[in-house]
């Protein structure tokens, strides 16, 4: 019943906001993905005048994806760590879960949502957001704050954790997470999750390359990923891979398997189209995908 009433909710959500319902998908019941697209940096201690959710060690996290907890058919929120090896999830509400899902669809509605009303009001107060904080968890409740920076000065304002995400996605601001919360709650990525996060990002389905695959498309040795499915319009689409291609190199480095593809392919994150090398047919092509 409760599924029911969740996927209610959502065509509700679509009819109002005139979107298509695929849009608001995948917000799955079962498995997990990743998003690679926001660049990860490095780990960093909290100065001295670290505000009001106190001198703790932050590290850098990014969206990772929404997910539907098959148990209580609630969203999640799924951040990566820096490390890209650990999960943190956050349980929030359909209404929110809806507007980071548009957000990181770049569904734009009729009408501004919460998210959107706020970066319109620091946008016309010359307000810029610094960062993101989720700095503590206490009875079952995630904390967090939100960094600005008015005329020169800083300031914190005590948030819900998704209005924070949403917000950070609406405009590119970091977000970070307190180390302990990561260490103590955070749950290990697999290698299923990698290649999900592929099929979000490069609009692909992806597979490793086992002996016989490589003995069929005549390949030495069993690097690269191949290429199994292409979705039309997606980026892998747009750049030009096709069905069966396989990938060698990104930016100039060999690829392995989906793992060391993703890891690439997150390291050049943010920094412009990324060059592949593929094999099509026998023969040696390079492709560019844009960011």
């Amino acid at each position: 019943m409760k599924r029911i009433c969740t996927l209610a909710a959502l065509a509700v959500a679509c009819i109002i906001w005139n979107v298509p319902f695929a849009s608001l998908m995948p917000l799955q019941w079962e498995g997990r993905g990743i998003s690679l697209a926001a660049p990860l940096e490095k780990r960093v201690a909290s100065p001295p005048d670290a505000g009001p959710w106190g001198d703790i060690h932050l590290i850098r996290a990014s969206f990772f994806r929404l997910r539907i907890d098959s148990r209580t058919d609630q969203p999640v929120v799924e951040l990566l760590n820096e490390e890209g090896d650990r999960l943190l999830r956050i349980w929030i509400g359909l209404n929110e879960a809806i507007a980071i899902q548009m957000e990181t669809k770049k569904i734009v509605p009729p009408r501004p949502m919460t998210h959107d009303l706020i970066a319109n009001i620091l946008k016309d107060l010359g307000a810029r957001v610094n960062k993101v904080i989720i700095h503590d968890l206490r009875d079952n409740t995630f904390y967090a704050y939100i960094s600005l920076n008015l005329k020169g000065e800083d300031h914190a304002v005590d948030s819900r954790p998704s209005d924070a995400i949403a917000l950070s996605l609406k405009v590119a601001a970091p977000i970070y997470v307190a180390e302990k919360i990561f260490a103590k709650y955070g749950i290990e990525v697999t290698e299923n999750d990698l290649i999900s996060g592929l099929r979000v990002l490069l609009g692909a389905d992806v597979q490793g390359i086992t002996p016989d695959l490589a003995a069929s498309f005549g390949l030495k040795e069993t690097g690269g990923v191949l290429i199994a499915d292409v979705q039309p319009k997606g980026k892998a689409d747009e750049g030009g891979l096709r069905r069966g291609d396989v990938i060698l190199e990104v930016e100039d480095e060999s690829v392995t398997g989906p793992a060391q593809l993703a890891a690439r392919i997150r390291a050049q994150a943010g920094k412009g189209p990324l060059r592949l090398k593929v094999l099509r047919k026998g023969k040696a092509l390079e492709l560019t995908l844009k960011p």
